[in-house]
């Protein structure tokens, strides 16, 4: 069965294919991260899967990313520069959202890592959701949704291997 990688990682494009071709790397880095199904399909739709693999898996995806630090704990300068990358377009709000997170994450002392990463991304997901980030997509990810719920979809290689290109690069610009 497709596993799920994180949300985060969440992305925004204005094509229709782009926006396929993205969500496909979403998917496959929640595949790489041991998601399940049932967290793909959320995470398809950018929702994050509140099950206990999906919260695991979004932490994977939040510490590939930079957006979480190997230890667990929320880096809000790589936030900014993760959604400066994906999110061009909305560079305005980086610093708002990752300032937002900080606040709501500050009192969160949460000794389980899967339930913090969770409450990290539906913090900065929930922002980018509010600036509307994913509207332009929507259509798109309904039918790409369709596509994994009908069990019609595995992820292709050339996606696996642009997404850890990705990957490299993110953490290349993170250092």
């Amino acid at each position: 069965m497709m596993k799920f990688i994180c949300l985060i990682v969440l992305i925004s494009f204005g094509t229709s294919a782009l926006a396929e071709f993205r969500v496909e790397m979403l998917v496959a880095h929640g595949e790489q991260c041991g998601g399940t199904k049932d967290d793909l399909l959320k995470l398809s739709l950018y929702e994050i899967s509140d099950t206990s693999t999906g919260k695991c898996m979004i932490d994977c995806m939040c510490k590939d990313v930079g957006i979480m630090d190997k230890n667990g704990k929320y880096n809000k300068d790589n936030l900014k520069t993760f959604i400066r990358s994906r999110w061009s377009e909305y560079d305005q709000y980086a610093d708002k959202i990752a300032d937002i997170c900080e606040i709501e994450l500050k009192d969160d002392a949460e000794e389980d890592e899967c339930q913090y990463a969770y409450d990290v991304a539906s913090c900065f997901a929930g922002q980018m959701r509010q600036k509307h980030f994913f509207d332009s997509l929507l259509e798109k990810v309904k039918q790409f949704h369709d596509k994994l719920k009908s069990g019609s979809y595995k992820t292709p290689d050339s996606v696996k291997q642009k997404l850890n290109e990705d990957l490299a690069q993110l953490k290349t610009l993170l250092q």
